[in-house]
């Protein structure tokens, strides 16, 4: 018996085998049981790329501990940069990274790195650069925040102060809430550094209308008495760039100005003397004292309902009044600035003030009305940082103008030293916020889904011909 009979004899003794009448759709159950199978290898896969790659990212084993404002790593002294960069949108926080004592603050609209969309990150975001030149960010929530205007930064750039009198001590990122009142006011918004103590905004009970009167005073941040200064009539309605200035003298004292009045005060809070100045004349800034004198700035341009225009073509002048007696001093004999506002954050070498000057928006907002924070975020369209030279001399650029940089604060001590001009240091994108979790996992999931609804359609139209 040839093979091929033996083999086909077995067969046709060999009960036919029983097919399954639903094997069409356990076919099909088993194909979708592998195409989830792969989907979700794939969904890890995003996943564990969009959680450790942030988590790597985010260590930084290169850092030394921080410092502050004496030398680098490579013993080169601590410079202010003379331009700064917009940062990473996922740019590492404070808390996060401390950077040690900061040179700088900068803050502005440049977007997405200091000012992001409020549902994916924050819209107010202030730029610390640390003694080695890279960033770390403080972040501000939905407010939209100005260096130096909304946070201010100590001397020595360890702290800074921020809304609600939130000390940052950027050594260790850790944040400390004061929490402080002031008989039924609340402290909210620092306006300077005076020493170990800020110069705030106390905000009292809302009385109705559009007012909201409040009080200056100085808060310690180390614990004592809150000690206030001066009423404010309507914090609402309140120049909070030529708020303040402090003179670290042998005997310390406080400028303010509220209105058109500026008044000096030791710090028990008792005045020694208050003047009225003219509509068109301001309390310089916080580092307005100079010496035994304290500088007024003046401008000869609109001081109502202006527009943008009008705004840039003011020309700014600084003047003297004697510090121990308001009288007027003789002038400095300084270049005029123009500009919008100015803000003297000190002095160098010295002899010239260091001045940041705020150009307007002129991207075709309204006129600016009756509001007097000329040296707010929805006003500034621009900054740049001189030094103030002599009449015969040129003003010196010690900041370069940066598109989306709408304000600076300098750590007093580098203006002390004259230490500007260092070498710009570009951001790193490492280490980052958990921010690049989001930034990775979405494009990563949406390129999973389209893959798999290609392959779903692919599929589809191949049994379709059947």
């Amino acid at each position: 018996m040839e093979t091929s009979d033996m083999l086909r004899g077995l067969a046709e003794r060999m009960p036919p085998a029983r097919l399954p009448a639903d094997l069409w759709r356990r076919g099909r159950r088993m194909r979708y049981r592998a195409w989830l199978a792969q989907a979700g290898a794939l969904c890890l896969a995003v996943l564990l790329v969009a959680v450790l790659v942030p988590w790597l990212a985010g260590r930084d084993t290169t850092r030394v501990p921080p410092g502050d404002l004496g030398e680098r790593r490579n013993g080169e002294p601590v410079m202010v940069p003379r331009r700064v960069f917009e940062p990473w949108m996922w740019q590492a926080t404070v808390d996060q990274s401390p950077p040690g004592a900061a040179s700088m603050l900068f803050s502005g609209d440049a977007a997405p790195g200091l000012r992001g969309p409020d549902l994916l990150d924050h819209e107010g975001k202030i730029a610390v650069v640390g003694p080695d030149g890279q960033y770390r960010m403080i972040l501000q929530g939905g407010a939209e925040s100005m260096a130096g205007v909304d946070a201010q930064l100590s001397a020595d750039g360890r702290y800074v102060a921020s809304y609600g009198i939130t000390i940052t001590d950027l050594k260790t990122g850790k944040d400390r809430a004061l929490n402080r009142k002031l008989e039924g006011t609340d402290c909210l918004q620092p306006l300077g550094w005076a020493g170990d103590r800020v110069v705030a905004i106390c905000h009292g009970p809302y009385l109705g209308g559009d007012v909201l009167p409040g009080v200056l005073a100085l808060v310690p941040v180390n614990g004592g008495p809150v000690v206030p200064l001066v009423p404010v009539p309507d914090t609402q309605r309140f120049r909070r760039v030529s708020a303040m200035a402090f003179s670290a003298s042998e005997l310390p004292r406080v400028a303010v100005q509220v209105g058109r009045t500026v008044s000096v005060h030791d710090m028990t809070g008792a005045s020694s003397w208050s003047r009225e100045l003219s509509p068109q004349e301001f309390l310089a800034g916080p580092g307005a004292f100079f010496g035994e004198k304290l500088t007024i700035a003046r401008h000869d341009g609109c001081t109502s309902r202006c527009t943008p225009a009008q705004l840039g073509a003011r020309k700014w002048t600084l003047h003297s009044l004697w510090a121990r007696d308001g009288t007027d001093a003789p002038d400095p004999e300084l270049n005029a600035v123009s500009g919008m506002a100015v803000r003297v954050v000190g002095w160098r070498q010295a002899f010239s003030p260091v001045t940041v000057v705020y150009q307007p928006d002129r991207s075709g907002r309204p006129p600016f009305a009756d509001s007097p924070d000329d040296a707010g975020f929805w006003e500034v369209g621009g900054a740049a940082v001189i030094g103030v030279g002599r009449r015969g001399t040129v003003n010196l650029g010690l900041i370069e103008p940066v598109d989306g940089v709408l304000s600076y604060d300098i750590a007093g001590r580098m203006i002390e030293l004259g230490r500007f001009g260092g070498e710009p240091v570009e951001p790193g994108p490492f280490p980052a916020r958990p921010l690049l979790s989001f930034l990775l996992a979405v494009p990563l999931l949406a390129l999973v889904v389209l893959g798999l609804l290609v392959r779903w359609l692919v599929v589809l139209r191949r049994f379709s011909r059947r």
